[in-house]
């Protein structure tokens, strides 16, 4: 887990990059594009995309799954501003302590966000929002 003070430097800095980050992003979409090829599953009703940025993953995440509920999730205010045009909902969350009761979500989503915390402290809380047989 970062330091506090780390983390709201990290914050601060996404939330100045939001306006322009989708211009420099290349290496995250191509991520976030090879993560949905390798997602073999039905249709979840319900996604949490922890971390979305601009939501540049719950836009593909939509087209794959029109008809699905997709919450979006980040720390930096300003990217919510912008992933708010493809999530059904966005809140400001850190990822390592998620506002959602258990067995909320059937597919828990990231994708390069947990670099930025503690993994066994984001898994265990990925773990504790899916419900029984999410992914």
């Amino acid at each position: 887990m970062l330091p506090p003070a780390l983390k709201q430097r990290v914050r601060e800095s996404f939330d100045r990059a939001a306006a322009t980050y989708d211009a420099a992003a290349v290496v995250q979409r191509r991520v976030c594009d090879r993560l949905l090829e390798a997602l073999r599953n039905a249709a979840p009703a319900h996604i949490l995309d922890a971390g979305c940025g601009t939501g540049y993953g719950s836009g593909q995440l939509r087209k794959r799954w029109p008809r699905t509920h997709i919450t979006g999730i980040d720390f930096a205010p300003a990217m919510l501003e912008l992933a708010s045009k493809e999530a059904d909902c966005c809140q400001a969350a850190d990822i390592e302590k998620l506002p959602f009761a258990a067995a909320n979500f059937d597919l828990w989503w990231s994708s390069l966000s947990i670099q930025w915390c503690n993994a066994a402290t984001v898994f265990s809380e990925a773990f504790r929002v899916l419900r029984p047989g999410g992914q």
